[in-house]
């Protein structure tokens, strides 16, 4: 009985299972199935993830982007819509066993629609502190710098830009070298990303133009006829009238030339051999010398004969070549005019006695007031200046600078200087300066204040970083228009951008094409009038 049942168990298991496997079988083959699809279809995915950088249901950017990621072909950031900041340090110092800088701050709406706010973050790997800083809400937390806009300056246009400026200290100076450059700004998160020597040139250049667009050959345009006889020959002393600079004649009247760099770095090339090429080749009609008060130079341990002798030099050189001439006190890292103001009153009267009897002398009593100097400040300053010069020389042209690293021209209207022969200087950088600061320029001229361009470059306000020929472009249809006097930065073959000369120029007292940068040639080109 016990065998019968375990056959007749083990025999209806048996069937049981059969039964289950017949009758599931169909369905087996359908799941199989899907599962296997599945696994083709996630397998294609892969592949095609791979292939592309991005899942087809994902959106994938190709004309512009305001992320900061990049490419091989820098295509991204060529392509970049939206906020970039340069932070370049313009001074610094050492106290005790602290080490301390200046920055300024430049923020620049790229291609993107107007902001009426910001706010960024820029990581560092470097331990810094806030010391000071200006135009700007600024906090520091766990080696991020964060940057917002004050009340009045959170509007920004389009390629228009904004600037502040901070002081920032550190246990050792090159912790303070690590935030030197240009970011570029995610529109999510805010972040900066900063851009490497390369990148940096994809950015100041823009798109790539298409390959197969013909462009338009424009004849060149021949140069003016050049003068017979020498700038102040034929146009003596100069003087102001209304907006305008004049020549003896009453005629309107732009000087066009270019400046040195610091005289305590490269004096070698204040000889009359390179005022006569920047004469007889560029076309050039007035140099400035351009004499640091900071930096090792007159008011800070730079030796004070020898800077006066090159000032001498360069002056004697103009004369006999019938140029004009600016002496220029060029603050800038000591940020106020009334740091060194007893310093300036001394030099100018030395100066303007000197060169009482030389009509193409012209003062340029404060180069860039920054660091929050306001023009109240700047017009005290050249109170006390300016009469020490008209006791020795009554009609001289004075250029006065203006705040913000003579940018704000414009805030000149509501209190001007009340001499004669004034002009208020207005410096630019093509790269970093664009619309905001032209439309200062034209509202100045619109208000009844002369202008001078004392300083300008055409790359960014650094004076390195790429050149924007499109910004320097509209800068010069603005200059011809207006007949403004410009002088551009600088004679030397520093390797940088503003250097008129390439690095590999060795020649200081005549200077070729060859020897020339590409600022340097467009600059040529420029007070050429090709």
């Amino acid at each position: 009985m016990l065998i019968e049942y375990k056959i007749f168990y083990t025999t209806r298991r048996t069937l049981t299972m059969k039964n289950f496997i017949t009758n599931h079988k169909k369905g087996a083959i359908i799941t199989f199935s899907i599962v296997g699809v599945c696994l083709l279809a996630l397998i294609i995915l892969l592949i095609i993830r791979l292939s592309t950088g991005a899942f087809p249901w994902e959106k994938k950017e190709t004309k512009e982007t305001t992320s900061v990621a990049t490419s091989d072909n820098y295509d991204d950031i060529r392509n970049f819509k939206g906020l970039a900041v340069t932070i370049d340090k313009s001074n610094n110092w050492q106290s005790g066993n602290a080490y301390f800088a200046q920055f300024n701050v430049t923020i620049e709406n790229h291609k993107a629609p107007e902001v009426t706010s910001w706010k960024m973050s820029i990581p560092t790997s470097a331990s810094l502190e806030k010391d000071n800083f200006w135009n700007l809400n600024l906090d520091i937390t766990n080696s991020v710098l964060n940057m917002s806009n004050v009340d009045y300056n959170g509007t920004i246009p389009t390629d228009n830009t904004t600037s502040a400026g901070m002081i920032l200290k550190a246990n050792n100076a090159s912790a303070l070298d690590s935030i030197v450059g240009t970011y570029l700004i995610d529109k999510e998160s805010g972040k900066g990303r900063l851009l490497n020597k390369e990148e940096l040139k994809a950015f100041r250049e823009g798109p790539k133009k298409s390959e197969n667009k013909q462009e338009a050959v424009t004849p060149a345009k021949p140069a003016p006829q050049a003068e017979s006889g020498t700038p102040f020959a034929n146009h003596g002393a100069l003087s102001v009238n209304g907006v305008d600079l004049v020549d003896a004649s009453s005629n309107k009247y732009q000087l066009k030339g270019v400046s040195t760099h610091g005289l305590q770095w490269f004096p070698e090339y204040v000889n009359e051999g390179s005022f006569k090429s920047l004469r007889d080749d560029f076309g050039a009609n007035v140099v400035r010398l351009a004499m640091y008060t900071d930096e090792n130079g007159y008011c800070a341990g730079g030796d004070k004969a020898k800077l006066e002798q090159v000032i001498d030099d360069g002056v004697n050189a103009a004369t006999s070549l019938g140029m004009y001439v600016i002496i220029d006190w060029h603050i800038l890292h000591d940020n106020n005019p009334m740091q060194h103001e007893s310093e300036a009153i001394e030099f100018f009267d030395k100066m303007s006695k000197k060169y009482a009897n030389n009509d193409n002398v012209l003062y340029e009593i404060c180069n860039e007031p920054n660091g929050g100097t306001n023009w109240d400040t700047i017009k005290d300053y050249a109170d006390a200046v300016i009469p020490v010069i008209r006791a020795n020389d009554a009609n001289a042209i004075v250029l006065v600078g203006t705040p913000t690293w003579s940018q704000d021209v414009d805030l000149v209207a509501n209190n001007p200087l009340s001499y004669n022969n004034v002009m208020y200087t207005l410096h630019f950088y093509a790269g970093t300066h664009k619309d905001n600061i032209r439309s200062k320029l034209t509202k100045a001229r619109d208000a009844g204040t002369p202008v001078f361009i004392s300083e300008f470059s055409i790359c960014d306000a650094s004076g390195n970083g790429g050149i924007n020929y499109n910004s320097a472009e509209t800068w010069k249809s603005l200059i011809n228009d207006t007949n403004v006097s410009f002088v551009g930065w600088s004679l030397c073959n520093k390797n940088e951008t503003s250097a008129l000369l390439k690095p590999s120029c060795t020649s200081v007292d005549k200077f070729n094409d060859e020897d020339l940068s590409e600022t340097g040639i467009y600059l040529k080109s420029f007070i050429r009038e090709e």
